[in-house]
């Protein structure tokens, strides 16, 4: 018990779950039906109740065994799949690191623009394909699509809604290296669109930000590094270490929104 707890403290996953709530609960009418896709551990859901306890919560989560860890008691209505969803059935809809693990992101917000009432909105959280990485290492075997802030307004226009807002994490920290996408469901929904095309400047952007990646000297002795701790320390103790590291990083933050 005392390592789950540890595990969770140090992932930092009510802290995070609170900073996004904090840009998303002003917008929240008086108990607004909230869904969240891909819920996880529930650590958005239980900030959400714990805050804001009008809120009447759902969430789509596959992983039974382990989507209720984190709702601290928290009372969510847990839906098989969107498509079995009535049309606007939700004022808000959230989604933190789901869209590059789709395979058809344009049809999800397509599923999300027919379940938002009018005027409904939607928060969604994917990793910035233009920010500052600069190895191979960043690459990441799940992720089937990777996102700049021009692709996914493109995405959201084309799936019929209105972006209020898209672009990276002003801040740095734990949360940095993402893409904050708010979007409006319009008063008269209208039906999708075609997908606009990159302009050349998208197009050079991207590819000058391909061309910056590379597999550096110290790639390689950083991956010999990893490798040879994981044979000495296990997977499970190396993963604690990471863990650690990124605590370090987390409580820095929360420090720092502390003197802010």
């Amino acid at each position: 018990m005392g390592s789950q707890r540890r595990f969770f403290a140090w992932r930092g996953d009510r802290w995070i779950a609170h900073n996004r709530l904090q840009r998303i609960a002003p917008a929240l009418a008086p108990a607004a039906r909230v869904l969240e896709v891909g819920s996880g551990f529930g650590a958005f859901l239980g900030a959400a109740a714990a805050t804001r306890p009008d809120l009447r919560l759902s969430a789509c989560e596959p992983d039974v065994t382990h989507r209720h860890v984190l709702l601290d008691g928290a009372a969510v209505t847990f839906l098989p799949a969107l498509d079995t969803l009535a049309d606007g059935e939700f004022e808000a809809v959230v989604a933190f690191h789901v869209l590059e693990h789709l395979t058809d992101p344009r049809a999800f917000l397509s599923s999300l623009a027919r379940i938002l009432v009018p005027e409904g909105q939607a928060w969604i959280e994917v990793p910035d394909l233009m920010s500052g990485w600069r190895s191979r290492n960043y690459v990441h075997p799940a992720h089937l699509s990777y996102f700049s802030a021009p692709l996914l307004r493109r995405l959201a226009n084309a799936a019929g809604l209105e972006v209020v807002s898209c672009g990276p994490y002003s801040d740095r920290g734990v949360l940095a290296g993402n893409i904050w996408l708010h979007l409006r469901q319009p008063a008269q929904p209208h039906a999708a669109a075609s997908l606009a095309l990159a302009d050349s400047h998208e197009v050079d952007a991207v590819d000058a930000r391909l061309d910056m990646v590379r597999w550096s000297r110290r790639d390689r002795l950083q991956r010999r590094l990893k490798h040879g701790l994981i044979r000495v320390l296990g997977r499970g103790l190396f993963g604690e270490l990471q863990r650690w590291r990124g605590y370090r990083q987390l409580r820095k933050d929360q420090v720092h929104d502390g003197l802010r």
